[in-house]
């Protein structure tokens, strides 16, 4: 969008800088509100000004195809900031189990479920459980896209990311 904007910029300087008799038609593309619109203005002056413009492209049909350009894909700035969903597809959360000799985490710690994916803690949060052993586990996608693993029984749910 900003390379869109500069060549838009320079083609209005160029045609400003001849001085002739497309200084009207400048002013009147500035007066121009819809971006789209006063592009396709600035463009048909700069088809018109070059001598070796067979024949300048019609101002009117600019506009419908320059909106229908910007129509199709929306900008970066129109995108910011918004949380992209999940596909439908995807599942939010999966449940196994942990090992039987399981008895807690630690920070960066490697914690293989039975279903034989691995999940290591990266909030570098710990916790001892006691008496080793299973226990059920779901992973659940968070928003930004991390995943948290929820024990069960147990109200801490560390931050986890697969790595196998």
């Amino acid at each position: 969008m900003h390379k869109f904007i500069t060549v838009v910029a320079l083609l209005a300087v160029m045609n400003v800088a001849s001085a002739g008799p497309g200084d009207d038609a400048v002013k009147r593309c500035r007066q121009i509100g819809d971006a789209a619109q006063r592009l396709a203005c600035y463009d048909g002056i700069a088809i018109a000004a070059t001598p070796a413009a067979a024949a300048p492209a019609p101002v009117a049909a600019a506009p419908a195809a320059a909106a229908a350009v910007a129509a199709k894909a929306p900008s970066r700035v129109e995108e910011f900031g918004l949380v992209k969903k999940a596909p439908a597809a995807e599942t939010d959360v999966i449940d196994s189990q942990t090992g039987a000799a399981f008895d807690g985490w630690s920070a960066h710690q490697v914690i293989t479920l039975s279903n034989g994916q691995k999940w290591q803690i990266t909030d570098g949060s710990s916790a001892y459980l006691g008496k080793p052993s299973a226990r059920n586990v779901k992973v659940r996608r968070g928003r930004f896209g991390t995943f948290f693993m929820e024990f069960e029984g147990l109200n801490q749910t560390p931050r986890v990311k697969r790595i196998e």
